[in-house]
Order: structure tokens, then C-alpha cells, then sequence
């Protein structure tokens, strides 16, 4: 058990560093206030969020426990502190008692006297525009409710402590010291003060309850409160005991068959067969095609990849996966004697200085020898070292670079590089959503390249891009999603199968097919683009499906060429090349993947594969797939020196292929996952959410399965 704090030590990122240095890669998350609202859960949430993009990729994965303000256990734990104070042997202290001796026979006992006390339930107050934006005073009253059913006590009242902010600020009332003058003016005697919005003592009890609400009670007179403190409680942490009858299967809904569905449905499949729970597991998906944006497709000997030809091994959850799937004799990386990129400007291509990653060198000389900027150019970028560091906040990649690096280094080499990953314009692009290494060597190092070379490693010699990080499968990336949908069977997976809304009704989930027929499930995980997912929530929670349509996308697609050799008179000695949009060019990007992964062109061709597309280029998406073609074909022709026509062309489009993350994205994401903790058995992943790799894919729909999993073993626990 780890413990982390906002405002004290142990600080969460200190927590958080402790989790990685010990190797913990994935953790249950559990704020210890049972009553959520922003800031006793959200703010604890973000601040995690933000401590693990401040640490980077060691960073453990956390799934959060979802509100406990009616779990058995805590209630359970209220209800003993109830009764401590009932059988304790001292009688209460009021009219009549001098509480050092014990009363005349024909007294009350202390359990009727507390019975007929009124009962005050407390918790923090927090302002009425928080309130109106959660379930805390909702969740308060189902909480004091079920304690207050457990001894048959039908009248009682919500009390707040701890008020502060600005005086004119409304916050939730009455407050505790209004409840005890108001109760002395109705001739009530006695009070049972009981504090439910603390799991321990804490100063806003001590304090609030024992000194000012003494001093409230003295100025009353005749009323005293007597205190019924919950506390630390040895139960509160259990989890109660499983029957084995429990024989009843969980029936889960993924929809979308794309990787991040296929990866929560076998991640659940896992969960439950190490649970013992019997499991009723379907996975539905619109199209024919399982598998998204993955396709692979062989023609005349060549190997095309018409969606992403590769992830990145430096997040591990794709190499485990193709491991758990017996892939990884399957697994080959890039051809080491072509690891270089090139950017091109004004007709020529440049080699990316070596020791370059992204926006920023750890190498002087390489970078100083590269033709792509002007030595003024050269001059203000190598400055960097001496730019003063600003405070943290969420900022534009393109503010970040220019501020650090200068202008040239924007245009010339940062934009182009990130287009290729997010084909996002880079005024609007988060930083801190994206690429938060850097905002991180700032804070830490005061210097992106001192940063850079502290850091060292993969990056000093790298051209562009840590191309000995890329790993692809050798029969193609579908290999991966083909290979989740066979070990998950027929019977578990629908293709063809649209979904058009999912409801909440007598305690279950309804999906809504297309055909009419509609499907009960325990849990749903929608793992779908954040516009589609937003479609099926416009009833359930419209403003959930405000925050998820609210995401950009922009249009994409690829284009494979196959060629001759001998038709291509000036070829790459490297894997690419990457066009800035100044260049006002249709091309973002060009990769020679015959030269990238072995096996994919007979000897004596190429196979050359064209991106295009981002928010800033969208005029092509009018047009036919051959003027696209033909366009495309036009610039290599003119780049490459092409003296003949391609053997084949493959086009593929994505409307709506690539998330933007523009700033105030995070937050966005935090708001979505506060909507999402109203809705139990509900979880939703995608490459909307923290990444657009594909290990970032599969994360997201293991988090959501792992989440539907605790959720649902927690309601077959309570249910025995």
C-alpha cells in the first residue's frame, strides 16, 4: 500500500516516483473520501494524472475504485462507531446528570436516550456550484439514509462543517453550529453527532465538531452533543466473503472491434477465468472488418500495410500482448543499415541531424552541419540553454518550440516531424497532452537540450525518430487483431452489427442494435472514436456526449506505390522523408518500406507508402481517388526522379482518423471521466483518450476492462 497527498507529504509524485523505482506497473487508486465531488475526487485524480505525465513511461497505471458512499463495509463501519456509543458504560452527560455517577434506576438507558437524540449527520461543505456539478449531497443522503434505516431511525438531518472561501461565495448549509442553536430553540436536549465524510480523525473534525461545536452548545445551555467519530475502522478495507453458488454468468458488451475493443475483450476474458466468475462476453462492430484502422493485404509479392505499419516497443503493453498471444516469434524490427529520415525543403532532402528527437538536439556538431536551417536560424535554436523556464501550464507546441527554439526550428523541423504522428496544427496541439517529456525537461533540467543529453541513450544517436524502438509483425500488423479475434471465437465476437443508443433500465444495461434488437448486459465498454461514442450517449447523458463530440478529428490516408527499381533514379538511403507544411505541398509524409521492414517488396522493387492529410490539409479529401492518386504521384515523380509509371496503387482514406489533442485536452478527459463515474458498469476507451499508438490502444481497453471487471466482481460480492 502506497499513500499520496496533494498538499502534504507523502506528495503524490513523490508516491508515484517510489511505485515506479519498485516496479509496480499497474495500482488500484482509492480516495479516501466516500462522497465524490470535484475536490475530493477529480482534483486527487488530475493530480495523479498529471504526477504520472511529469514521470513519464515508468509510471505505474492507476484504476480508480469507483464512489464508496454505499458500500456495505462502510456503512457497516458507521454503524459499529453507532454502537460503541450506545453500549458505551458511561451514561450520556445532560439535564438532570452530573455525569459522575450513574443515574436513578428509573433513568432511560443510554441506547433509548441515544434513540431519542436527534441525529446529525456531518460533512465537509463545499460551494453550491460544486455541488451542482456532482452527486456529493445525493450520495451524503443515500449514505446517512442507510445508517439511519439500520436502527430504525426515520428522522434525522444533514449537517456542514468547515466552511471557508470567500464569504460571498454561497457553500452548502445548514451549518453544524446553526443546527445546534436551531435544535436548543425546539427544546432538544441531546444531540448524536455522527461524521460521515471522513474515513479517520481529521482537524476539520476535531476541531470543527469538539471545539466549535462544543462552544455552540455551551451558548445553547442545555444541549450537548455527544460525538459518534468513525475513525480508522480494521473491516473498512475487506472485501466480504464469496459463496461459491454464485453461479450466475456477467454478461459484458464490448462495442467496437477495432484493437482497443479486441484488447478489452481478451483482457476480460483473462479476469474472469483467474476470478472463477462465469462470463456472458460479446463484442459487436459495425463493420465488416475487424481490427480498425489495422489492415494488412498482400499483392504480387508485396506486403501492404494500408493503416499504422508499426508501434513503438518503448511502451510495453504491444510487445506483452503479442507475447500473451504467442506472436512473438513474429515480432521483427527495423533494418538497422537504413535507420535515417530525411526532411525536405525547397526541392532537396536533408538528413535529420543525428542525436535530433522531435524539436531539439542532444548532438551540437551534426545539428550545426545540417543545411535545414540558417545559422541565424542555427544560432537562436542553440540559445535554448539560456531561455528562462516558465511555470507549468498547458501550452501549444508550436509556443513551446518557438519560445524555446525560434521560429525556424518550428517550420523546418518540429512541425513536420509531429505532423506524421498527429497531423495536428501545432498552434492548437497540447504539449503537455502529447509530448509531456519536454515540458518535464524544462521544470527539471531548466533546458530541453541539456535534457536531451542528460537523457542520452536511444536518443543520442537517433535521426528524427528512435527507429530501433519500431517493431511491426512480419506477416503484417493485422496479424495482431486478426489473432485477438480468433483466440476470442465466433461466439463472442459480431461483426456487422451497428449499435444505435445504449440505455440504463431496472438495474442493467440495454444495447440498441440497428436491427431493433436490443441486448441486457451487467457492463458495456464503448470502444469507439470519441463522435461515435458521443451518438450513443445523446439520451443516457447528453452532457457526456457533449465532451466526447466536442473532440476534433482530422481526415488522413495512405497510399502504397509499388515501383521497379530501375524506374526510381534518385532512391533514399534511409527510411523517409517528411514534408513541412511551409513546402505547401499535398505530401506530409513518404516512408520507403522496403527499406524499413525486410520481407515486404520482391528483390529488384520498392514499395513506397505516401501520407497525407491533418487539419491543415483537407482540400484533397474532395477529390476522387485517382486525381488523389494522380496528385501524389505527381510530387514523387518530381522528388524521386520516377521515369515510369508504379506497378500498382493502393489507396485507403480515414475521414476521421486522427484525435487532436488540443490544449485543454486533459481536461477535458478528466471531465469525461467524472461523467463516466456516474454511470456504473459503463467504461469507454480509444485513442481519443491519452495516446493514438497502438500500445496506448491497448491500454486504454485494458483499463476499461480492468475497470468493468472490479466493478462487476464488487457487485457478486455484495450481492452474497
Amino acid at each position: 500500500m502506497f499513500i499520496g497527498q496533494r498538499n502534504w507529504h507523502p506528495f503524490l509524485e513523490d508516491t508515484l516516483n517510489t511505485m515506479a523505482k519498485k516496479g509496480v506497473k499497474r495500482a488500484i487508486g482509492f480516495p479516501s473520501a466516500a462522497h465524490r465531488c470535484e475536490a475530493s475526487w477529480e482534483r486527487y485524480v488530475k493530480a495523479v494524472e498529471e504526477a504520472k505525465r511529469q514521470i513519464g513511461g515508468s509510471a505505474p497505471i492507476i484504476d480508480y475504485v469507483e464512489p464508496w458512499f454505499d458500500h456495505p463495509l462502510f456503512i457497516e463501519a458507521i454503524c459499529e462507531r453507532v454502537n460503541e456509543v450506545i453500549k458505551a458504560p458511561s451514561p450520556l452527560v445532560g439535564e438532570g446528570w452530573d455525569g459522575g455517577h450513574p443515574p436513578p434506576s428509573s433513568s432511560p438507558t443510554r441506547g433509548e436516550e441515544i434513540m431519542k437524540a436527534a441525529w446529525i449527520f456531518t460533512a465537509h461543505s463545499i460551494p453550491i456550484a460544486m455541488a451542482e456539478s456532482a452527486q456529493y449531497v445525493q450520495e451524503l443522503e443515500r449514505t446517512a439514509g442507510l445508517v439511519a434505516q439500520k436502527f430504525g431511525k426515520k428522522k434525522w438531518r444533514l449537517a456542514y462543517s468547515s466552511r471557508s472561501g470567500r464569504p460571498e461565495d454561497p457553500w452548502l448549509e445548514p451549518d453544524v453550529c446553526d443546527v445546534i442553536r436551531e435544535e436548543a430553540a425546539r427544546g432538544i436536549k441531546k444531540i448524536l453527532f455522527i461524521p460521515i465524510g471522513f474515513i479517520a480523525d481529521h482537524v476539520e473534525i476535531l476541531f470543527d465538531l469538539d471545539i466549535e461545536a462544543k462552544e455552540a452548545a455551551d451558548s445553547a445551555e442545555y444541549v450537548i452533543p455527544c460525538g459518534c467519530w468513525q475513525g480508522i475502522h480494521e473491516n473498512l478495507m475487506d472485501s466480504p466473503p464469496k459463496t461459491a453458488g454464485n453461479d450466475s454468468p456477467k454478461r459484458v458488451i464490448v462495442i467496437g472491434g477495432g484493437v482497443t475493443g479486441l484488447a478489452a475483450a481478451w483482457r476480460l476474458t483473462h479476469h474472469f477465468q483467474k476470478s472463477g466468475l462465469p462470463l456472458t462476453l460479446q463484442l459487436l462492430e459495425s463493420s465488416p472488418h475487424l481490427g480498425g484502422s489495422l489492415k494488412s493485404a498482400c499483392r504480387e509479392g508485396f506486403l501492404l500495410e494500408m493503416g499504422a505499419d508499426c508501434f513503438i516497443s518503448e511502451k510495453p503493453r504491444g510487445i506483452e500482448l503479442c507475447r500473451e498471444l504467442g506472436l512473438e516469434s513474429q515480432l521483427i524490427g527495423t533494418r538497422p543499415e537504413y535507420r535515417r529520415s530525411f526532411i525536405l525543403k525547397q526541392g532537396k532532402f536533408h538528413p535529420i541531424p543525428e542525436g535530433f528527437y522531435l524539436m531539439g538536439p542532444s548532438r551540437t556538431r551534426p545539428f550545426l552541419e545540417s543545411g535545414l536551417l540558417t545559422w541565424p536560424g542555427k544560432f537562436r535554436a542553440m540559445l535554448e540553454p539560456l531561455i528562462p523556464s516558465r511555470p507549468q501550464t498547458d501550452e501549444t507546441l508550436a509556443s513551446f518550440v518557438r519560445r524555446r527554439f525560434g521560429k525556424e526550428m518550428l517550420d523546418w523541423m518540429a512541425q513536420p516531424l509531429i505532423a506524421g504522428i498527429y497531423g495536428a496544427n501545432p498552434e492548437a496541439l497540447s504539449l503537455r497532452a502529447t509530448f509531456p517529456q519536454f515540458l518535464d525537461m524544462e521544470r527539471t533540467y531548466g533546458s530541453v537540450i541539456f535534457g536531451l543529453k542528460k537523457r542520452g541513450g536511444s536518443t543520442s544517436s537517433a535521426s528524427g525518430a528512435r527507429y530501433n524502438l519500431f517493431v511491426t509483425l512480419r506477416d503484417g500488423m493485422q496479424k495482431l487483431t486478426d489473432t485477438l479475434a480468433a483466440k476470442l471465437g465466433t461466439s463472442v465476437v459480431t461483426s456487422g452489427a451497428r449499435v444505435k443508443d445504449i440505455r440504463h433500465a431496472d438495474g442493467f444495461w440495454q444495447v440498441v442494435k440497428a436491427s431493433g434488437e436490443i441486448l441486457t448486459a451487467d457492463a458495456v465498454c464503448v470502444a469507439l472514436p470519441s463522435y461515435a461514442a458521443a451518438e450513443l450517449f445523446q439520451n443516457l447523458d447528453p452532457d457526456l456526449a457533449g465532451e466526447l463530440a466536442a473532440i476534433a478529428y482530422a481526415p488522413a490516408a495512405t497510399i502504397n506505390f509499388a515501383f521497379r527499381e530501375m524506374d526510381v533514379k534518385r532512391p533514399l538511403n534511409g527510411i523517409g522523408f517528411v514534408v513541412p507544411r511551409k513546402e505547401n505541398r499535398l505530401v506530409l509524409g513518404c516512408t520507403f518500406i522496403h527499406h524499413k521492414f525486410e520481407g515486404r517488396a520482391p528483390k529488384g522493387f520498392m514499395l513506397i507508402r505516401v501520407f497525407l492529410g491533418g487539419v491543415q490539409n483537407t482540400d484533397w479529401m474532395k477529390e476522387s481517388d485517382e486525381v488523389v492518386t494522380q496528385n501524389v504521384f505527381a510530387e514523387l515523380k518530381d522528388w524521386l526522379q520516377v521515369t515510369g509509371n508504379p506497378m500498382f496503387t493502393q489507396l485507403e482514406r480515414y475521414p476521421r482518423a486522427l484525435p487532436q489533442y488540443s490544449v485543454g485536452h486533459l481536461t477535458r478527459i478528466l471531465r469525461v471521466e467524472e461523467r463516466l463515474f456516474r454511470h456504473k458498469g459503463l467504461a469507454l476507451a480509444g485513442n481519443w483518450q491519452y495516446g493514438v499508438g497502438i500500445p496506448d490502444c491497448i491500454e486504454s481497453g485494458e483499463r476499461a476492462a480492468d475497470a468493468l471487471a472490479a466493478h462487476l466482481s464488487r457487485v457478486a460480492e455484495n450481492a452474497l
